[in-house]
């Protein structure tokens, strides 16, 4: 094939697939009728979030007792993702030679809320051993 038996070929085909690709008179005129608010408008529903707080007693290794509680907090677009974060904000808070138990949580669903830190004794910072 000569080089220029195959430069038409390749303009037949790329011409071909322009008018092909090209919309029709048709539906230009169907898409400039539309409404504004119709044309290619797309709503994208914000995600659901989840805020969990968790709450576990505090207990020191060296004689078993319960001396307080942790308190942790987190959010996320799941109930179990908001706990997940909020137990491992708790496990952060748990000082050397203690451990925590016997974790509650308390799952709220919806935004725009915020966490204030409880002004309680139980809140207060734990006791070194």
């Amino acid at each position: 094939m000569s080089k220029k038996t195959l430069l038409s070929t390749t303009a037949l085909v790329a011409l071909a697939v322009g008018v092909l690709a090209t919309p029709s008179a048709a539906q230009l005129s169907t898409a400039a009728s539309a409404p504004a608010s119709t044309a290619l408008v797309s709503i994208v529903q914000p995600a659901a979030t989840y805020s969990a707080t968790v709450k576990c007693q505090l207990v020191r290794i060296s004689d078993n007792n319960v001396i307080g509680y942790v308190i942790g907090y987190g959010s996320g677009s799941t109930s179990a993702i908001a706990v997940k974060y909020a137990t491992a904000d708790a496990n952060s808070k748990v000082p050397l030679g203690h451990y925590k138990r016997h974790c509650h949580a308390t799952i709220y669903q919806g935004g725009g809320g915020g966490f204030s830190i409880p002004d309680t004794p139980e809140a207060a910072t734990v006791e070194s051993a």
